[in-house]
């Protein structure tokens, strides 16, 4: 039985890693309408890096960093703040969301949107991003706006690797 489970997982996992490359491919096409974006919230990163054993202790400051990636032109557009500023959640997600697609006037451009991320309730499945997304669409920009989530556990996306090259510079 866990063997089948396991099997069914790995299946819906393909699938869906498959279905995310061909809306890349649709959405790179010359002429075409269809905007595909990947978008992520990297994990926490500290700042300032410590070292020295006794200043592990001490009070760091946590930043938060989320990309949309535009895989049109294959552009990363990064959001860094601090817990200052904010925090993680699903208003500031769908906020900077909402501001790359606008201040990116090459992607308004398109009539339609297609979007995928991870599946955190959190951040990608809230009210917020709903009513974001419903704004964009208000604006005249988008005529529609698909977002598809990966399967739990499965979401590399080509966001990771960006990350993986801030974690080293860091």
């Amino acid at each position: 039985m866990a063997k089948q489970q396991l099997d069914l997982h790995h299946r819906k996992t393909e699938k869906a890693r498959n279905l995310s490359n061909e809306d890349i491919c649709r959405s790179q096409r010359p002429g075409n309408n269809t905007c595909c974006i990947l978008m992520d919230l990297q994990q926490v990163l500290f700042v300032p890096t410590l070292t020295y054993s006794e200043m592990f202790y001490l009070r760091q400051l946590s930043c938060f960093n989320f990309e949309v990636r535009v895989e049109d032109i294959g552009q990363p557009i990064m959001c860094m703040w601090n817990e200052s500023i904010g925090n993680r959640g699903g208003n500031e997600i769908s906020l900077c969301l909402v501001k790359v697609l606008i201040v990116n006037t090459g992607i308004t451009e398109k009539k339609h949107l297609v979007i995928w991320s991870d599946n955190c309730c959190g951040q990608n499945k809230n009210r917020m991003m709903m009513f974001k997304l419903l704004f964009l669409v208000s604006l005249n920009g988008f005529e529609s706006i698909e977002q598809t989530f990966l399967v739990s556990g499965h979401s590399f996306l080509s966001c990771d690797r960006d990350f993986a090259y801030v974690k080293k510079r860091k």
